[in-house]
């Protein structure tokens, strides 16, 4: 499913009014935590991602030669912010993360406790992209309070135009891998988009990818609220999930779409959809 709507100038009083920190964690409560307890967390700030991406079959934009080295670039860029939560990026065997929750599924289509891959699919779990161009799944522990990330598989569509370069947006419908990673990393660590929240930021964590291509101020104070002050203990067996979803838009760039469910909901997608509560793009 593909949302648009036109920008206000209303967003121009709401952006001089924005609050200095915006970002916004993912939390079974919803809404705007500023403690964070409420918020959705890793374990001892750790987690590890198997990439799966493979070789580009050339030498990119930004001169690597591999999608994985871009994966462990946008890595690196959050490990550096120094905000006490680490990726550990691997290689490894791809384990199916499609199927309903039970033995080896923690969530419906996310897979066994602890694996994180990022991978090329043609479909998310058997449903077509539509407009979606890549999408995070996170799987965690329905608490109000020390809810626990339980994995986060991340979805890329294999159909579109990949590269990986810096700078501006292009135009001509090739989508730069890193930027795109970038985000989703920031999904992993448990950041949703500031701007579906009614905060307005630059960010790297908005829903609409732009011509930033590195992590922003109020990226790296979201990793720091989540992770300086501790991370949560265990957690109740995992039965909810999140996703966040990248859609292209009309003019060959893309636009974040997050979706996120309440707890004790079925993982029903059409395409790619979550029931109950929901974040689209606006």
């Amino acid at each position: 499913m593909k949302l648009r709507a036109t920008l206000l100038s209303s967003a121009l009083l709401l952006l001089a009014a924005a609050p200095a920190a915006a970002f916004v964690c993912l939390s079974p409560s919803g809404g705007i935590q500023r403690d964070p307890a409420f918020c959705t967390r890793w374990n001892n700030g750790f987690a590890r991602m198997t990439t799966l991406l493979g070789s580009s079959g050339g030498q990119l934009f930004n001169g690597t030669f591999t999608w994985d080295s871009n994966v462990q670039g946008a890595a690196l860029d959050w490990n550096a912010t120094n905000s006490g939560f680490q990726f550990q990026v691997v290689g490894g065997a791809f384990i199916d993360p499609c199927g309903r929750q039970g033995a080896g599924h923690a969530c419906t289509d996310t897979g066994p406790e602890g694996d994180n891959p990022i991978f090329f699919t043609d479909t998310i779990c058997g449903a077509g992209f539509g407009d979606i161009i890549a999408q995070t799944t996170n799987c965690f522990t329905p608490r109000t309070t020390q809810s626990r990330m339980v994995n986060s598989p991340v979805f890329f569509n294999a159909r579109e135009r990949w590269n990986a370069y810096d700078g501006p947006l292009r135009n001509d419908g090739i989508i730069d891998i890193r930027r795109v990673i970038l985000h989703e990393l920031g999904h992993v660590m448990g950041l949703v988009h500031p701007d579906d929240n009614g905060q307005f930021v630059t960010a790297i964590m908005n829903r609409r990818v732009s011509n930033l291509d590195r992590l922003r101020d109020d990226d790296i104070a979201g990793a720091f609220f989540l992770y300086r002050n501790g991370v949560p203990g265990d957690g109740p067996p995992p039965d909810a999930v999140s996703s966040c979803h990248i859609a292209a838009t009309g003019s060959g760039g893309a636009a974040w779409l997050a979706l996120l469910a309440g707890v004790g909901i079925v993982a029903r997608r059409v395409p790619a959809q979550l029931a109950r509560r929901r974040e689209q793009q606006a």
